[in-house]
């Protein structure tokens, strides 16, 4: 209608077409281009024409988005846009409703339904974010962290609403619904190694109503919060500053990349600093925890950091129960010296509802491992949230077999450690700036190894020393109350009590397993409670077996003190054997599962270890697997004897000397097992030693598990 300068469309529709789109290095997308601004109207010039679109529709719109604004110029996955919006108008007052929906290469997926509104800016939409692909934005995220987005999916569905200021600006956003990020992996932009990941996040419940400029009005609230089969790498730096604080890029300080997961070592020419990795815990390498700083207590460590300065209003923040399962937390702490290195794994539980609008604290239940191997539990109250934090927690270990810690004693102390174990029990308090702690070790017999040569290691009589900490019955018992200021940590260590009762523990008596035969009872002759035997290549035990075990647990139960060490023997010769025997005959087990497996398709079919071979097929099942090896090149077509297979078969199932010595480690795990699991001998009290290979002729019995009493 010229005469009142309006144009009404009833619907416009693209479809099928193609866009492609370039930023330059400048910053500027070449669409840019595409505007031309308005001339400036002069005051006697006639209102602007107003349109009006009914309907408006985009149909598989492909966009191909180069990128060369970013560190590392990409092209980006290719967008597929639908959408509809109703509507459309030049008076930015009016309310569009739309729906519309981006698909990506790698099949992400962004949808929203709902209503726009340019001015003053309303949107009122449900959004839904499918397999959102992290790598995705990595590059756009990498000049800010210092850790690079290896992989992970981001889900989202919920309601998003924005409002507008009259200036223009965003005054509030709101969002309500749930999201989660699985399979996600973050790993540091120096080494490579990993410093973040899990399979799955889950946050069933998220609302959040951001009110910009008005952080104390705001509110975040997260319901129960699901965190399953995690890992972390955590270093406390010699400064008292956690890695974790350290993932945003410090652009005053970080010129380069900084590891997330390499320790400080030293500064060379220039101020810069170079980094070797932290340790991580291994039996072999681990740096681990001395004696009077518990290895599974990293939070009694962290404690000590300085706290970030506190930056105003803050958000109202509430959080639901976190539950997490199968969590693994890798943690380094170099504040402490000597430095020392934890590996906690198996960690599940929980952490109930926590805000920072409520002072009462909330219960924690975290159990887990040391190692995969020390049982460790957490407990306690926290609520890092509120006004003034606070933190109680305790947290036990019991049974850490300190053999693991020998690097760490052969370093400080000069000499590794043959046996012991630490059992830890400590307690973290902080209330505001206030830390207190209790740390109580009882170390189990104790026993130093061959002597190291260190340049760190200390002049102290080291053995002396451990020979006057322990009591009768070989333990020492370490009680170090700690407390400070974590802003400035002033540690007053205090109330160490040396207890020297005594001597040494007496030595066994010459035949200890005759006073166990009569405690343990069940007609077990003294030299048959020494040991169990074994068949050749097995491991399992026997009615035999557990009838000696039931008797040595008995008489060890009457004797709380004593502890067992449990070794296990192989025998090169027999065990080899039949263990050659063993895969001779699964391969013809196998054979003949297959081929039943061909002749009844889709049949139920027995085991393969509960199939029984007749001695009338075996010659057939012998030729098969003799095939099948590919042992008949060169045969010509002719096929050996049964005898002469046989012997090839064995030939090529060799079995390595470490093989066996396998062997005899599980002998000694499933009596320790057994003893701990079944009879409820305290898993501190069994100690098990490297498994032995029996000299031929020698005077070592072979096939069995023998046990001897400390």
């Amino acid at each position: 209608d010229p005469a009142v300068r309006r144009v009404e469309l009833g619907s416009v529709k693209l479809a099928g077409a193609t866009l492609q789109a370039r930023r330059a290095p400048d910053g500027r997308i070449d669409l840019q281009d595409w505007w031309v601004p308005a001339p400036t109207a002069s005051a006697d010039a006639p209102p602007p024409w107003s349109v009006k679109v009914a309907q408006a529709e985009v149909a598989a719109l492909e966009i191909d988005y180069d990128d060369a604004a970013i560190p590392k110029a990409r092209k980006l996955p290719r967008l597929t846009l639908n959408a509809k919006v109703s509507n459309v108008t030049t008076d930015r007052t009016q309310e569009m409703p739309f729906e519309a929906a981006v698909a990506i290469a790698d099949g992400s997926r962004l949808s929203a339904r709902g209503s726009l509104r340019p001015d003053p800016l309303a949107l009122d939409a449900q959004v839904r974010l499918t397999r959102f692909g992290v790598t995705n934005v990595e590059p756009y995220v990498a000049p800010y962290v210092n850790l690079a987005l290896a992989s992970g999916q981001l889900w989202s569905n919920g309601r998003l609403r924005v409002t507008g200021d009259r200036d223009g600006g965003i005054a509030r956003i709101g969002f309500d619904g749930e999201f989660s990020a699985n399979d996600f992996r973050a790993i540091d932009q120096v080494s490579g190694d990993d410093f973040l990941r899990w399979t799955a996040l889950a946050l069933p419940s998220v609302k959040v109503d951001w009110r910009t400029g008005r952080p104390a009005d705001s509110l975040i609230e997260i319901g129960a919060v699901a965190f399953v089969d995690f890992y972390a790498r955590i270093i406390l730096s010699p400064e008292g500053r956690v890695n974790l604080t350290e993932i945003l890029v410090d652009p005053e300080r970080d010129r380069t990349p900084r590891s997330l997961t390499a320790a400080p070592v030293a500064t060379g020419p220039g101020g810069v600093e170079r980094a070797q990795p932290a340790a991580a815990p291994t039996a072999a390498t681990s740096t681990a925890a001395p004696p009077t700083a518990s290895a599974p207590t990293p939070a009694a460590s962290t404690a000590t950091a300085r706290p970030a300065p506190q930056a105003g209003p803050r958000p109202t923040v509430r959080v639901g129960t976190v539950r997490i399962a199968s969590g693994n937390v890798n943690f380094t702490d170099l504040f402490i010296r000597p430095n020392y290195t934890a590996n906690l794994t198996q960690l599940v539980g929980s952490i109930e509802a926590i805000a920072s609008d409520r002072a009462a604290p909330s219960d924690v239940l975290i159990t887990g491992r040391v190692d995969d191997d020390t049982p460790l539990e957490i407990t306690g109250k926290v609520n890092p949230l509120a006004p003034t934090s606070f933190i109680d927690l305790r947290a036990i270990a019991r049974g850490f077999d300190l053999p693991k810690l020998s690097p760490y004693s052969g370093r400080w102390a000069g000499y590794a450690i043959e046996k012991g174990k630490l059992t830890a029990d400590v307690r973290y308090r902080i209330e505001g700036d206030r830390l207190a702690a209790e740390n109580k070790l009882t170390i189990n017999q104790l026993t130093f190894g061959e002597k190291i040569d260190s340049k760190d290691a200390t002049s102290l009589p080291v053995r002396l020393a451990v020979s006057l900490l322990k009591d009768r019955n070989g333990n020492i018992d370490l009680d170090l109350p700690i407390s400070g200021t974590i802003s400035d940590p002033q540690f007053s260590v205090g109330g160490l009590l040396w207890r020297a009762i005594g001597n040494l523990i007496t030595r066994v008596v010459t035949s200890p397993f005759t006073l166990l035969a009569s405690l343990g009872g069940g007609g077990v002759e003294a030299g048959e409670l020494s040991h169990i035997e074994f068949a050749a290549g097995a491991s399992a035990l026997d009615d035999e077996d557990r009838k000696r075990l039931d008797a040595l647990s008995k008489a060890l139960v009457q004797r709380p003190e004593l502890s067992i060490e449990i070794a296990g023997v192989g025998d090169p010769r027999a065990d080899r054997d039949a263990m050659q025997h063993e895969r001779v005959e699964r391969t013809l087990r196998s054979t003949k599962l297959a081929q039943m497996r061909r002749a009844s398709p889709g049949a139920e079919l027995p085991p393969v270890s509960e199939l029984v071979l007749d001695a009338a097929e075996r010659p057939l099942l012998l030729e098969r697997a003799w095939r099948d090896a590919k042992l008949d090149a060169g045969s010509g077509g002719k096929v050996p004897p049964p005898e002469e297979i046989e012997r090839l078969l064995l030939e090529r199932a060799a079995v390595a000397t470490e093989e066996v010595k396998q062997v005899a480690q599980q002998r000694a795990q499933v009596a320790r097992d057994y003893l701990r699991d079944q009879r409820g001998i305290p898993n501190e009290r069994l100690y098990l030693l490297a498994p032995r290979i029996a000299d031929e002729g020698g005077t070592l019995p072979p096939r069995r598990t023998d046990f001897t009493l400390k």
